[in-house]
Protein backbone atom coordinates (compact mmCIF):
# COMPACT_ATOMS: atom_id res chain seq x y z
CA UNK A 1 0.00 0.00 0.00
CA UNK A 2 1.45 3.37 -0.92
CA UNK A 3 0.99 6.57 1.06
CA UNK A 4 -1.81 7.84 -1.21
CA UNK A 5 -3.83 4.67 -0.72
CA UNK A 6 -3.18 4.72 3.01
CA UNK A 7 -4.35 8.32 3.33
CA UNK A 8 -7.45 7.74 1.17
CA UNK A 9 -8.43 4.64 3.16
CA UNK A 10 -7.91 6.46 6.46
CA UNK A 11 -9.95 9.46 5.34
CA UNK A 12 -12.70 7.17 4.07
CA UNK A 13 -12.77 5.40 7.44
CA UNK A 14 -13.05 8.73 9.31
CA UNK A 15 -15.80 9.95 6.98
CA UNK A 16 -17.77 6.75 7.48
CA UNK A 17 -17.57 7.24 11.26
CA UNK A 18 -18.83 10.81 10.96
CA UNK A 19 -21.63 9.83 8.55
CA UNK A 20 -22.78 7.11 10.92
CA UNK A 21 -22.89 9.65 13.74
CA UNK A 22 -24.86 12.07 11.57
CA UNK A 23 -27.38 9.33 10.77
CA UNK A 24 -27.69 8.49 14.47
CA UNK A 25 -28.33 12.16 15.20
CA UNK A 26 -31.01 12.33 12.52
CA UNK A 27 -32.66 9.21 13.92
CA UNK A 28 -32.54 10.77 17.41
CA UNK A 29 -34.28 13.89 16.09
CA UNK A 30 -37.02 11.67 14.67
CA UNK A 31 -37.40 10.00 18.06
CA UNK A 32 -37.65 13.41 19.74
CA UNK A 33 -40.38 14.43 17.27
CA UNK A 34 -42.26 11.29 18.30
CA UNK A 35 -41.94 12.31 21.95
CA UNK A 36 -39.38 9.65 22.79
CA UNK A 37 -36.64 11.91 24.11
CA UNK A 38 -35.38 9.25 26.54
CA UNK A 39 -34.68 6.86 23.65
CA UNK A 40 -33.11 9.70 21.66
CA UNK A 41 -30.75 10.55 24.51
CA UNK A 42 -29.74 6.90 24.87
CA UNK A 43 -29.11 6.69 21.14
CA UNK A 44 -27.01 9.86 21.12
CA UNK A 45 -25.04 8.68 24.14
CA UNK A 46 -24.31 5.30 22.56
CA UNK A 47 -23.40 6.96 19.28
CA UNK A 48 -20.98 9.36 20.99
CA UNK A 49 -19.36 6.51 22.91
CA UNK A 50 -19.03 4.47 19.71
CA UNK A 51 -17.48 7.38 17.83
CA UNK A 52 -15.01 8.04 20.63
CA UNK A 53 -14.09 4.37 20.86
CA UNK A 54 -13.56 4.13 17.09
CA UNK A 55 -11.37 7.25 17.10
CA UNK A 56 -9.25 5.87 19.94
CA UNK A 57 -8.89 2.50 18.23
CA UNK A 58 -7.88 4.22 14.98
CA UNK A 59 -5.38 6.35 16.88
CA UNK A 60 -3.90 3.28 18.58
CA UNK A 61 -3.56 1.43 15.25
CA UNK A 62 -1.96 4.50 13.71
CA UNK A 63 0.50 4.73 16.61
CA UNK A 64 1.50 1.08 16.18
CA UNK A 65 2.15 1.73 12.48
CA UNK A 66 4.41 4.67 13.26
CA UNK A 67 6.48 2.83 15.86
CA UNK A 68 7.44 -0.13 13.70
CA UNK A 69 9.47 0.56 10.61
CA UNK A 70 8.29 -1.64 7.73
CA UNK A 71 10.45 -4.52 6.56
CA UNK A 72 11.96 -4.00 3.13
CA UNK A 73 10.44 -6.38 0.67
CA UNK A 74 11.76 -7.51 -2.68
CA UNK A 75 9.49 -4.90 -4.30
CA UNK A 76 11.09 -2.11 -2.27
CA UNK A 77 14.48 -2.93 -3.76
CA UNK A 78 13.36 -2.48 -7.38
CA UNK A 79 14.07 1.01 -8.77
CA UNK A 80 10.94 3.07 -9.51
CA UNK A 81 8.79 0.57 -7.58
CA UNK A 82 10.67 0.61 -4.32
CA UNK A 83 10.13 2.79 -1.29
CA UNK A 84 6.37 2.39 -1.16
CA UNK A 85 6.43 0.85 2.32
CA UNK A 86 8.69 3.61 3.58
CA UNK A 87 6.42 6.19 1.94
CA UNK A 88 3.34 4.74 3.66
CA UNK A 89 5.24 4.68 6.97
CA UNK A 90 6.09 8.38 6.60
CA UNK A 91 2.45 9.15 5.74
CA UNK A 92 1.30 7.26 8.86
CA UNK A 93 3.71 9.30 10.99
CA UNK A 94 2.47 12.57 9.47
CA UNK A 95 -1.16 11.55 9.97
CA UNK A 96 -0.45 10.55 13.56
CA UNK A 97 1.11 13.96 14.27
CA UNK A 98 -1.87 15.74 12.72
CA UNK A 99 -4.31 13.52 14.59
CA UNK A 100 -2.51 14.20 17.89
CA UNK A 101 -2.47 17.92 17.25
CA UNK A 102 -5.96 18.56 15.86
CA UNK A 103 -8.34 15.68 16.62
CA UNK A 104 -7.24 13.78 19.70
CA UNK A 105 -7.38 16.74 22.13
CA UNK A 106 -11.02 17.39 21.20
CA UNK A 107 -12.24 13.88 21.96
CA UNK A 108 -13.02 12.86 25.52
CA UNK A 109 -11.43 9.63 26.72
CA UNK A 110 -14.21 7.05 27.00
CA UNK A 111 -12.07 4.82 29.18
CA UNK A 112 -11.65 7.56 31.78
CA UNK A 113 -13.79 7.51 34.90
CA UNK A 114 -13.42 11.29 35.17
CA UNK A 115 -16.73 13.13 34.88
CA UNK A 116 -17.06 15.49 31.94
CA UNK A 117 -17.97 19.10 32.66
CA UNK A 118 -20.55 20.66 30.41
CA UNK A 119 -21.10 24.37 30.82
CA UNK A 120 -24.38 25.84 29.61
CA UNK A 121 -25.64 29.32 30.19
CA UNK A 122 -29.10 29.95 31.58
CA UNK A 123 -30.18 31.18 28.13
CA UNK A 124 -28.94 27.99 26.43
CA UNK A 125 -30.85 25.80 28.89
CA UNK A 126 -33.98 27.95 28.45
CA UNK A 127 -33.72 27.73 24.66
CA UNK A 128 -33.30 23.95 24.82
CA UNK A 129 -36.37 23.64 27.08
CA UNK A 130 -38.41 25.86 24.77
CA UNK A 131 -37.37 23.82 21.74
CA UNK A 132 -38.26 20.62 23.54
CA UNK A 133 -41.69 21.99 24.56
CA UNK A 134 -42.36 23.22 21.03
CA UNK A 135 -41.48 19.83 19.54
CA UNK A 136 -43.70 18.04 22.06
CA UNK A 137 -46.64 20.34 21.30
CA UNK A 138 -46.11 19.82 17.55
CA UNK A 139 -45.99 16.08 18.13
CA UNK A 140 -49.26 16.25 20.09
CA UNK A 141 -50.95 18.20 17.30
CA UNK A 142 -49.89 15.59 14.76
CA UNK A 143 -51.40 12.83 16.90
CA UNK A 144 -54.70 14.73 17.18
CA UNK A 145 -54.90 15.10 13.39
CA UNK A 146 -54.40 11.38 12.91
Amino acid sequence: MNSGEFQRESILHMRSLLCRTQLDTLAALCLIDEGRSDAALRMLHESAEGLQREFFEFHQRLERLTKNKPDTSIWDQIPLLGGRSEEAHKAAKAMSRQFDKHVFPLIADVTSAEPMDVHLTHQEVSRMCEDHQRRRSMSGRRELRQ
